[in-house]
C-alpha cells in the first residue's frame, strides 16, 4: 500500500501470467516500523531499538483502515479476475529461520507453477538487519502502555495486532 497507485497495479495484473502474492504483517508492527523509518529517513538495515516515538491511536487507526481497504480491494480484484494468489504473513512465515524461509519461497513458487532447485546452502548469508529487536510492540513506542490501553478501551487491540487478510488466510487453509 502507498507505493504503487492501485489502479496502475490492477492494470498491470491484467497482463498474461500475472500472479499475486499478498505479504501481510500485523498492523501495529508495520505502523511502528513506518514511523521509525520516517523518523530516521532510512528504510533498511538501520537499528532503531533506541528510538521510541509517541504514537496517536486515531492516526494509527486511520492509517490501518486505509491499509486494510487496500488489501481487501486487491484481494477482491484477484478473486474476481481469477488470478492465482497466495497470502504470506510476516510473523508466521517470513520472520523464521533462513531454511524455513527458503522452504516457504519454494512452496510459493511451486504453487505458482514455477519449479526451481536451490543449492543446499542457498539459505546462507543474508544482508538484512531487523530494525528493532524488542519483543513487544508496546515497548517500541514511548507511550506504549497508554496506547495499548486506548486500543483495548476502543475494542481495537486484536485488530491492531492482526494482519490484513488474516480472516482470508484462515478461510483458505480450512
Amino acid at each position: 500500500p502507498d507505493q504503487v497507485d492501485i489502479h496502475k497495479l490492477k492494470h498491470s495484473l491484467t497482463e498474461a501470467n500475472s500472479k499475486v502474492l499478498f505479504l501481510t504483517r500485523n498492523r501495529l508492527d508495520t505502523y511502528i516500523s513506518l514511523q521509525k523509518a520516517l523518523a530516521k529517513g532510512e528504510w533498511m538495515n538501520i537499528e532503531t531499538s533506541d528510538l521510541r516515538p509517541s504514537l496517536d491511536v486515531d492516526a494509527f487507526m486511520r492509517w490501518a483502515e486505509r491499509q486494510t481497504n487496500w488489501y481487501e480491494d486487491l484481494y477482491d480484484f484477484a478473486q474476481t479476475k481469477g488470478l492465482p494468489f497466495d497470502i504470506v504473513n510476516y510473523e508466521s512465515q517470513i520472520n523464521t529461520s533462513q531454511q524455513q524461509l527458503l522452504e516457504t519461497c519454494q512452496r510459493l513458487l511451486k504453487g505458482f507453477g514455477i519449479e526451481d532447485q536451490y543449492p543446499a546452502d542457498a539459505a546462507g548469508h543474508v544482508d538484512f538487519t531487523k530494525q528493532d529487536k524488542t519483543d513487544s510492540p508496546f515497548d517500541r513506542i514511548g507511550n506504549g502502555a497508554a496506547f495499548r490501553d486506548q486500543l483495548l478501551a476502543n475494542g481495537k487491540l486484536d485488530y491492531a495486532m492482526s494482519a490484513p487478510l488474516s480472516g482470508e488466510v484462515r478461510a483458505l487453509s480450512e
